[in-house]
């Protein structure tokens, strides 16, 4: 390792930069966000064949062109998709800019000098686990970015997708596997047990030695956080189990509590041991800031318990208020009858 970089400058330094780039996850970002662009103007256009089609059997002209193409297998010139993307799974402008958002934040995480500074601070490394753990994936799976993605693929690759899929759905053991991890407490066992693995000095010194082994727990901690997140929030056509009916949410609260639970109980074993947990930065001389190894580890364990439960503070706050909300509405619902009955008793008095 080089010089101790300065915890602030370092920002302005080109070479820092340089040595942060990860072509492979800047080519795979630039892939993604082309591709979603590519599916948002597929679907307008999809969406747009489909106006042009229904204004044309409404007022007439184009049902012959539609009937002979329904009579002959095939599509009416110039109509993209008679059907049409659902309006739950329409990239309106607000998710676009959630999708673009969550690439930016994966890309700070691991593209910025933010990398640079992990290989010296356990608490910026901390700050890279967070953002790919709780931060990014919410903001993605909010912009429901399915349906665009899936129209970026070429149509023959789609089909064998598709049957690729349908093969696998057959196979029992697979399925059930498959539907043990979607479901919420599957996800939550993949989502914590990635955390605690990934925190054991073992597998954690490997990362600061080994690149591939790093982008390997990058990989896992974003693909984690995204099922976790798509427990919770609807990313259509896909939707969330845990919903927000009334039904689903003492399970929901319960589901966030466990989460916090473990996350909490994690950051206490990092940051109470009482000792530097991981080697790489016990044996550095000096750290960008004068932090001593034990501090630095103090200090990403705080990060884990403050900011770490900052998400999901917010997600159990909005399940409560949508709790409370339910029960005053139910308790309205229940007091109508009873006003109903006093209107009417009421009525034959005035007459």
């Amino acid at each position: 390792m080089g010089p101790v970089p300065s915890l602030w400058g370092i920002w302005l330094e080109p070479k820092a930069w340089e040595e942060a780039f990860w072509p492979t996850v800047a080519v795979l970002l630039v892939v993604a966000a082309a591709g979603y662009a590519l599916g948002v103007a597929r679907q307008r256009r999809c969406m747009a064949g489909t106006a042009r089609l229904e204004v044309g059997g409404a007022d007439g002209h184009g049902a012959g062109g539609a009937g002979a193409a329904a009579r002959s297998g095939g599509e009416a010139p110039g109509a993209v998709d008679r059907r049409g993307p659902d309006a739950s799974v329409v990239a309106t402008p607000a998710r676009q800019v959630l999708f673009y958002l969550g690439l930016g934040i994966v890309a700070f995480a691991i593209l910025s000098p933010l990398d640079v500074l992990s290989e010296w601070l356990f608490s910026a490394h901390m700050i890279q686990h967070l953002l790919l753990l709780v931060v990014a994936p919410p903001v993605l799976v909010a912009s429901a970015p399915l349906d665009p993605l899936w129209r970026a693929v070429p149509a023959v690759l789609r089909r064998s997708l598709a049957r690729g899929a349908s093969w696998l759905a057959t196979v029992a053991p697979l399925r059930r596997a498959g539907a043990l991890v979607m479901s919420p407490w599957g996800a939550f066992a993949v989502f914590t047990a990635t955390m605690w693995f990934w925190h054991v000095p073992g597998p954690y010194d490997a990362t600061l030695s080994n690149l591939y082994v790093h982008g390997t727990e990058h990989a896992m901690f974003l693909a984690a956080g995204l099922l976790w997140w798509s427990r919770i929030i609807n990313c259509p056509p896909l939707r969330a189990p845990l919903s927000a009916s009334q039904a689903s949410m003492a399970t929901t609260m319960a589901f966030l509590f466990a989460t916090v639970g473990q996350n909490v109980l994690l950051a206490m074993v990092i940051g109470f041991v009482g000792h530097p947990l991981y080697a790489p930065y016990a044996a550095l001389a000096h750290r960008p800031g004068g932090l001593s190894a034990l501090a630095d580890q103090q200090l990403g364990a705080s990060f884990m318990w403050t900011i770490g439960d900052l998400p999901f503070s917010i997600a159990l706050a909005r399940m409560v208020f949508l709790w409370m909300s339910g029960l005053e509405a139910a308790e309205l619902d229940a007091g109508q009858p009873e006003a109903g009955a006093l209107a009417a008793a009421r009525e034959p008095e005035r007459s």
